[in-house]
């Protein structure tokens, strides 16, 4: 009896570790998974043996040892038990080990893969950044760049309005020569502004403009932008006549996709001595608005 509560107990130890193995597969695989299928019939079937085991050993004990020794069958067929179910649990359990050896080089591979593609998306974001700053200097370079594009031509950047004409009443004063000035506006402006900052900057426009003014009159007179649409005419030593005539050709309109282009121009003579720059500019605004209309 003492014999048949260990080799019990043995049998039992095998069943409650395999269990145990079982329960730790569920963890890691899913319940449709071939590994939990396959351990489930060999853990099945062993408990089958076992409980076969045990009704011949409950046999043995009923019909008493000689009986055993002396059934060769019942001899033999408790053997194949002992022996098929020591093999089931023992390659059960190796299978086991090589699973989790397998399990754990899987998940360190996948480990090192996870590590490795986290330096990837760390550099891949510095990488972004970096771009994204490059960028954001080389849009703010091209702003810079744009809103203090020098619109007047390099021979007058020095000046400003106001000097250049001080300095050009001077001179006409000295050598008693007529002078008149004129201001130039842009004729529906904002329609123009905003068509043309669709695909460019308004300051190109602008100095363009200083540039086609400039080269059309010839250089028979100053030619100076102060805000938006606004430029100065100063002319230099020409008659009512010819400024009128050089205003003419100025005129002519020009096409800007659908939109056309045409200037306001308002004239005004200098009087040495009743005006100032500011009673000139007065006169200026009228003129040119009565241009406008």
């Amino acid at each position: 009896m003492a014999s048949k509560m260990i080799r019990q107990s043995k049998e039992e130890k095998f069943i409650e570790h395999a269990q145990v193995v079982f329960e730790d597969f569920q963890e890691k695989y899913n319940k449709e998974d071939k590994e939990i299928i396959e351990y489930s019939k060999l853990l099945n079937e062993y408990k089958k043996l076992n409980k076969r085991f045990n009704k011949i050993l409950q046999m043995t004990d009923n019909m008493g040892k000689n009986m055993i020794v002396n059934n060769e069958n019942l001899k033999s067929s408790v053997d194949y038990t002992i022996k098929t179910a020591r093999e089931k649990i023992i390659t059960n359990l190796a299978d086991h080990r090589k699973t989790k050896n397998i399990l754990a080089k899987t998940m360190l591979d996948k480990k090192h893969k996870d590590e490795t593609l986290k330096k990837e998306l760390e550099q891949a974001y510095k990488k972004i950044n970096e771009l994204e700053s490059t960028l954001e200097h080389t849009a703010l370079k091209t702003f810079e760049n744009e809103s203090t594009l020098e619109i007047n031509l390099p021979k007058y950047k020095q000046f400003s309005y106001e000097e250049l004409f001080n300095q050009e009443t001077k001179k006409s004063s000295h050598d008693s020569e007529v002078l008149y000035l004129a201001k130039l506006s842009i004729d529906n402006f904002n329609d123009i502004k905003i068509e043309i900052e669709k695909e460019g900057n308004i300051r190109t426009f602008l100095r363009g403009v200083t540039k086609y003014l400039d080269n059309l009159l010839n250089n028979s007179c100053i030619v100076y932008h102060t805000e938006e649409d606004v430029f100065y005419l100063i002319f230099c030593n020409l008659s009512l006549n010819e400024i009128e005539e050089k205003i003419d050709i100025t005129n002519i309109h020009r096409n800007l996709n659908n939109t056309t282009i045409t200037f306001s121009i308002g004239i005004s003579q200098y009087s040495f001595h009743e005006d100032t720059f500011f009673s000139l500019n007065e006169k200026l605004d009228l003129a040119n608005k009565e241009a406008s209309s």
